[in-house]
């Protein structure tokens, strides 16, 4: 995707194909073995077409999650920001409500490589967008910081993950204020949905 600029706006799309191949790895590397087992100790009972339409619905799963990403975009005009949602619908922010922007470079944590973020906020603190810029055009945190040149407050880093958590937590999603909570749920969900299966399956062993 590529960004198209006016006199009287920015659209700023992300680049949606590396997210999707990054959504799909993952589901694919989460829910694989799991499956690939069932199937084997399913062949020829009742169940394994059961696995088998659980592995087409992740597959399609993980296809529409990185699809829906071409609806996300910014909006850069001169007296607003107009930010399109990853779920649909969209939210229009006055430029005079923007009282900060905060470019910070955090280290990825599987490599020694960081990516920069970007939070845009308003007088309340609120933030009002937010970009990770390793899913966006180069072009994108220059433009969002050309915006808005007297507000722009870049954090010394690169700093961990944990380090922008602490310093910026009020300003950040619940689950990534809490990433330990939410592995350790998503992990008990997935259990309790798969002991049953396993149950079942060793049942009819």
């Amino acid at each position: 995707m590529t960004d198209t600029t006016t006199r009287e706006r920015v659209l700023l799309r992300p680049l949606w194909r590396p997210f999707a191949r990054s959504v799909t790895w993952s589901t694919v590397a989460a829910v694989a073995p799991v499956l690939l087992a069932l199937g084997v100790l399913t062949v020829g009972t009742p169940l394994f077409a059961i696995v088998a339409a659980c592995a087409v619905g992740t597959v399609l799963l993980a296809v529409l999650i990185g699809v829906r990403v071409r609806s996300v975009f910014l909006e850069l005009h001169p007296d607003r920001i107009r930010e399109g949602f990853y779920v649909g619908g969209s939210r229009t922010t006055p430029r005079s409500e923007i009282t900060a922007v905060l470019i910070a470079d955090v280290f990825t944590g599987s490599t020694l490589g960081s990516a920069r973020q970007v939070l845009v906020l308003d007088a309340a603190g609120r933030t009002r967008v937010r970009v990770h810029a390793r899913y966006w055009e180069a072009g994108t945190v220059d433009a969002i910081a050309a915006a808005f040149p007297a507000r722009v407050a870049r954090v010394p880093g690169p700093v961990s993950r944990r380090e922008f958590r602490r310093a910026y937590a009020p300003h950040l999603s619940w689950p990534e204020r809490h990433p330990v909570i939410m592995g350790t749920a998503v992990g008990l969900a997935a259990l309790a949905l798969l002991v049953p299966v396993f149950a079942t399956v060793v049942a009819l062993i």
